[in-house]
């Protein structure tokens, strides 16, 4: 799993007891896909005399085209990109 989250504040002084603090927090920051599974089923059996294997007398092992490809992907728990700003004055 790969994901990046930034945070950044800044606190302004406008006088000695008035305060101003900014927060910029940004949550999975280049929008990484997250994968969790992929297909691992690289050949699929064939019976002898049928679909590919059609007057063969043998059964048959046939590729599957989507080895090693992303079954499931989910951005459920982290999410897309997300940005928040929140602000505080204290007196």
């Amino acid at each position: 799993m790969s994901d990046v989250d930034m945070r950044m504040s800044r606190e302004f002084s406008f006088s000695e007891r008035v305060k101003l603090s900014l927060l910029l927090e940004a949550f999975n920051v280049f929008n990484h896909t997250n994968v969790f599974t992929v297909n691992t089923q690289q050949y699929t059996y064939t019976g002898p005399g049928s679909g590919v294997c059609n007057g063969h007398v043998n059964g048959c092992l046939v590729p599957v085209t989507s080895f090693l490809t992303p079954s499931a992907t989910n951005n459920n728990l982290f999410g897309a990109r997300q940005l928040q700003i929140s602000g505080r004055i204290t007196f």
